[in-house]
């Protein structure tokens, strides 16, 4: 089984299509083969196109992982979700973080133990992926990197979990925490330690990608557990990174959330855009595993909010 590299678009490295490979390639196959395969696998997937997958099932992303639909378990929704979306993901995340090291024109500072990564709706962990393929790229490791992924769905949680696994033994030494409640984050905060000493050279970074365009999302709940946190950390410095669809109905809690934010901390910085980003996925199909397949390119919104403390 050979990977090959991409030179075009947006660059995943090779070692990360190998662990798309295992958690999400040969899960599905596996799983479509199986002699034990249930019946509503059979006629939901099996039977039925992929535009069913992505329309019906999965509702272009934005289904329930919590419950069972159409027959199929939140485990079956979860894997099939990674195997239709996780690559895609992951591109624009790779993209994003490469825009944050030009803006601010240094290299990534939050891998220290004063710095904690705290992915809202983290799924199967794409922006932790996305992280360790940065890294990757520019030659570095993990080391230092505390990441809190949180999800209300068990089955995403299972996923991500799995994959946090590959990565801890592929790389150095890595925290990886998983959460379905937000306001456990607290308690996750304090078992590092480092983030409590911090004093100026500590990092929160908040991601989301697509979580404001759920249509079931409280913003000012979501607020006001942030601004907890941020207050309980008032010597940190810290950044949000969104990504979403350029649709403007899809991006309108994203922008009640930053009127929000402005009310309360005024002097954070903006980086925004919209762009197409061309890129490639590796195949995850058993006759042609590990080529590369160009994809439409992905039409994304994305807004970085940089916010330092003044020493």
């Amino acid at each position: 089984m050979t990977f090959t590299a991409d030179t075009r678009g947006i660059h995943t490295p090779v070692a990360i299509g190998q662990i798309l490979h295992r958690h999400v390639g040969q899960p599905f196959h596996d799983r479509a083969n199986s002699h034990r395969l249930n019946h509503a696998w059979v006629q939901q997937v099996k039977n039925q196109h992929s535009s069913y997958h992505r329309k019906t099932l999965l509702e272009q992303g934005t289904a329930d992982f919590t419950r069972t639909t159409y027959g199929l378990t939140p485990d079956d929704k979860a894997l099939l979700y990674s195997y239709y979306y996780l690559q895609r993901h992951l591109a624009s995340g790779i993209f994003v973080l490469q825009s944050w090291e030009r803006q601010m024109d240094q290299s990534l500072p939050w891998f220290n133990r004063h710095s904690a990564i705290i992915d809202l709706g983290c799924g199967p962990m794409t922006f932790g992926l996305a992280l360790r393929a940065h890294q990757l790229l520019k030659g570095r490791g993990l080391q230092g990197m505390q990441y809190i992924g949180i999800d209300r769905a068990e089955s995403m949680i299972r996923k991500a979990s799995a994959i946090a696994t590959d990565l801890q033994q592929c790389s150095s030494a890595p925290t990886f925490l998983f959460e379905q409640n937000f306001q456990e984050i607290h308690s996750h905060l304090r078992r590092l330690d480092g983030v409590v000493q911090s004093r100026g050279t500590g990092w929160l970074v908040f991601s989301s990608s697509y979580l404001f365009a759920s249509p079931t999302l409280d913003v000012s709940s979501l607020f006001e557990e942030i601004h907890n946190v941020l207050q309980r950390h008032p010597d940190h410095n810290w950044c949000f990174i969104q990504q979403n669809p350029p649709v403007s109905y899809l991006n309108h809690k994203w922008h009640q959330f930053c009127n929000l934010l402005d009310q309360h901390y005024p002097d954070f910085r903006t980086q925004a855009s919209e762009i197409s980003i061309p890129y490639a996925e590796y195949s995850l199909e058993p006759e042609t595993i590990g080529q590369l397949v160009p994809k439409t390119s992905i039409k994304l919104s994305y807004e970085i909010l940089t916010r330092e403390v003044t020493p």
